[in-house]
């Protein structure tokens, strides 16, 4: 758009020289070489681009300069003052009408921003040449008797050709900013076309077998393709020129058109050059218009992606701000309460590890659908990243709230169903109300993340509303996560071994590995506080390989009879490749797969348990030995016992321990032996405290046992010294007890 102080490619206080100097020195070329017969009159189309790049105000002074430039060109070629003057006035008359109208035009868009605005332009310098033509037919027919038709048709040509012509050139070229957009090989592209498109036109205009009025056109075609308007207007001058030169001295098909006259053959190339400027100019204006449209859709979509997430398209984090600003506002007006309610899914990481991430990413699509479909119009629902997701909306009461997180936890713990799968998980939900528990947004955010921590801390698929004193325990659980990270990388988790012996002489045969943590200032942290923070930041695996690798080679400074015990967690029983690590751990130790024992939960069986089949009779044909952990406490024991290739069952220390005080327990633990004998499966009891009950439990039948009674988890050293000490009461060799059935 022209608009006052936006174009100052002219310096205004040089605007006056140049326009004088330029119209008089163009119109004393044009009146010596072709003197009337010009096929355009260039000076009007430079005053309108000067008068364009200059304030309004300047206008009258520089239509001036127009005349008395153009009174001094016919002075000087004796034309006389009068008509002269007259030519000058109505010239001044046409550029500044031409001059205003485009400027009034270019107010709504630029001038050859699109197909309408060239109509546009080309309507404006059709039209006022006609009124300025008008006046110099009646000025000459005055003045030497002109022929009022002839003079009128030859001025309205000329001067609105040259308008048509030569005005976009200096328009575009003169912008600020818009030569600058070039790149150098843009701008040297465009230079090089023009040449190449006044080249081509010279010889289609010399050589008469050629077909000199067309062959160009495919050229300037291309320069509009390859330089946008700058390309077009150029390389359609270069054609102009080369044009009205070749046919003014007599070369090519319009100068030697059979039985036309010299104003007739004006009058064709005048209709050539119409044709050359109306092929280029909308071909340019179109190509650029679908570039900057396409520049347009690519910002736009750099803005939405900025503020969306790429895998589900809800609002991210940033926008998920900016709008709960808008509901906290419009509650506030409204006197209602705003609701922020962050979901965190349940189970969602061993979906990751065991099916892969497009499984995981599927899934994240169908959960944001389903979330959509409990979110209200006034509301918001954003993917904040990972697997947590927040819905805020304007809310008239708690209740509200409570029954938005009811249908989001429904709704989640439908089955999923894709890919030939089906898939449970839950959520956990965490409520804040504003105002009540805070207007800022960061602040409300907090909250929210503590009250989701508190519901999955309780149980998981719950919801929470926040209440004071949470924050501290988020902020706990976030320093605790730190300093994990950063025990794990200066190894201070490491393993400790817990002795496991025969009951019928109480001599150890192995150890279970047990992971310790001792802080440098918290001191000893322990695992049922780090564990569930390791599983939760999937942490374990590292955690495994690490105290694995370490035990292991620990272990070969034990006897030989003494076993290694470790833990598997239910994640690493859905990873196919842990039978892998076991094997390149062992190989690299160089400890005997017969001395190393895994141990497993039954709730690691309850996924996938086919999976984890596999998985186990895998390490059982390295010769590993399988203890099932905690009998008693999972599901399906029996088919487990039946299906697996267990060669150990451990009983949970919760019946262990109250067998003596409670006879339920009791029975419990006798007819786990008992059924373990039927099965052919030595048996250890977890959690013996006291003689009574490593007695009580001899006499049952069971074989192994392990607990406070025979020491706590050790460290290496201490291990070692106890060892030492084992073998100083039993020199020579320490007897090994026999525990397969």
């Amino acid at each position: 758009m022209v608009t006052k102080g936006q174009w100052t490619f002219i310096p205004p206080k040089f605007s006056s020289g140049l326009l004088f100097f330029s119209v008089l020195i163009i119109e004393v070329i044009t009146y010596h070489f072709m003197g009337t017969d010009s096929p355009v009159w260039v000076t009007n189309a430079i005053g309108v681009s000067i008068l364009l790049r200059n304030d309004p105000a300047a206008w009258p002074k520089l239509l001036l300069l127009i005349v008395l430039a153009d009174t001094s060109a016919s002075l000087l070629f004796g034309t006389g003052f009068t008509i002269g003057a007259g030519s000058g006035v109505c010239d001044a008359f046409e550029v500044g009408a031409v001059s205003y109208t485009l400027r009034l035009i270019s107010r709504k868009e630029h001038i050859f921003s699109s197909l309408g605005s060239i109509s546009r332009f080309a309507a404006v310098v059709v039209s006022v040449p006609a009124f300025s033509a008008g006046g110099g037919a009646i000025l000459l027919h005055l003045a030497i008797k002109a022929p009022y038709g002839v003079t009128w048709r030859a001025w309205y040509f000329t001067a609105m050709f040259g308008l048509l012509i030569v005005t976009p050139f200096l328009l575009l070229w003169t912008e600020p900013g818009r030569i600058g957009a070039v790149s150098r090989w843009g701008r040297m592209e465009i230079a090089l076309l023009t040449v190449f498109v006044g080249v081509v036109g010279w010889i289609n205009f010399t050589e008469p077998a050629l077909p000199g009025l067309f062959l160009s056109f495919p050229v300037l075609l291309l320069a509009a393709f390859r330089g946008g308007l700058l390309g077009a207007t150029s390389a359609a001058i270069a054609l102009v020129v080369v044009a009205t030169y070749l046919t003014m001295t007599g070369h090519g098909e319009i100068a030697k058109y059979p039985g036309a006259t010299l104003p007739e053959r004006i009058l064709l190339l005048q209709f050539y050059f119409a044709a050359v400027i109306l092929s280029s100019l909308p071909v340019a204006v179109t190509l650029e218009q679908r570039k900057l449209l396409s520049q347009f859709q690519t910002v736009s979509e750099l803005f939405r992606m900025a503020r969306h997430d790429s895998l589900t398209g809800l609002p991210n984090r940033l926008l998920f701000r900016e709008r709960l600003s808008w509901i906290q506002a419009e509650a506030r007006q409204q006197g209602s309460l705003t609701a922020l309610l962050m979901v965190d899914l349940d189970r969602f990481k061993p979906v990751n590890d065991l099916h892969g991430h497009s499984v995981g990413d599927r899934l994240l699509v169908m959960v944001a659908d389903r979330l959509r479909g409990v979110t209200r119009a006034n509301e918001i629902l954003a993917r904040l990243g990972g697997d947590e997701f927040a819905l805020a909306g304007e809310v008239i009461s708690a209740d509200v709230a409570c029954d938005l997180a009811r249908g989001i936890i429904a709704a989640i713990s439908e089955p999923f169903s894709f890919m030939d799968l089906t898939i449970e998980i839950g959520c956990s939900v965490g409520i804040v109300l504003s105002p009540a528990d805070g207007s800022e947004v960061e602040l409300m955010i907090e909250r929210a993340d503590s009250a989701l921590y508190e519901a999955k801390r309780e149980g998981r698929n719950l919801f929470r509303f926040f209440e004071l004193g949470m924050d501290d325990a988020v902020r706990r659980r976030a320093e605790m996560e730190v300093e994990l990270r950063r025990a794990l990388a200066l190894d201070q988790v490491l393993p400790h071994f817990q002795p496991i012996v025969a009951l019928s002489d109480d001599k150890i045969v192995g150890f279970e590995m047990l992971a310790r943590w001792r802080h440098l200032t918290l001191g000893d942290i322990p695992p049922s506080v780090f564990i569930p923070l390791a599983e939760a930041l999937g942490l374990i695996p590292v955690l495994f390989e690490r105290l694995t690798r370490q035990a292991c080679k620990v272990a070969l400074t034990w006897p030989e009879h003494v076993f290694l015990s470790v833990n598997v967690s239910p994640l690493q029983l859905r990873d196919s490749s842990l039978p892998a690590l076991v094997r390149s751990i062992l190989a690299e130790t160089g400890l005997s797969a017969l001395r190393f024992e895994i141990e497993l939960t039954e709730s690691a069986l309850i996924d996938d348990y086919h999976r984890a089949h596999d998985i186990l009779v895998s390490l059982k044909t390295m010769g590993i030995r399988l203890a099932l952990d905690d009998f008693g406490t999972g599901y399906s024991s029996l088919r487990h016992l039946q299906g697996l290739p267990l060669d150990k069952i451990k009983i949970d220390k919760g019946f262990v321990g109250t067998m003596m005080t409670v006879s339920a327990s009791r029975k419990i633990v006798a007819g786990v032996v008992g059924l373990a004998q039927s099965l052919g499966l030595p048996v250890v009891a977890e959690g013996i405290e006291n003689p009574e009950s490593a007695a009580a439990l001899n006499l049952l039948g069971c074989d192994l046992g392990q607990g406070w009674l025979y020491g706590r988890a050790a460290s290496a050293d201490e291990v070692a010294v106890m060892l030492e000490l084992v073998h100083q009461h039993y020199p020579g060799d320490a007897q090994e007890v026999t525990v397969e059935g």
